[in-house]
């Protein structure tokens, strides 16, 4: 039978686990936020700037070459994007707290 002093270890180390646990699913909300606002706006960019690239008439060469640069940048963002979002390995934060031995 474990003591009331092993007992209120067991219950603190419980509550860090899941205030953990809480802290965790929420930077991946904000992570998730991020990364899709991040890709629509780089999407818009990239709209934007391919409208400009396609219509040259319309507009200046600086224009033009302006557009093409943010074209460029736009791919190398969302590439920098999905690397930080979907190729970092995220986990492993989350580990159990209790150091419980067989006694």
């Amino acid at each position: 039978m474990m003591g009331r002093r092993a007992s209120e270890r067991l219950r603190q180390e419980r509550e860090t686990f899941d205030q953990l646990k809480a802290h965790d699913s929420l930077w991946f909300k904000l992570r998730l936020t991020t990364g899709l606002v991040a890709i629509v706006a780089l999407l818009v960019v990239l709209f934007v700037a391919a409208r400009v690239v396609l219509a040259p008439s319309q507009y200046s060469e600086t224009t033009i070459t302006l557009a093409a640069v943010a074209i460029l940048a736009d791919i190398a963002g969302l590439a920098g994007t999905v690397f930080l979002l979907v190729l970092r390995d995220g986990s492993g934060h989350l580990r159990p707290t209790v150091g419980i031995s067989g006694k």
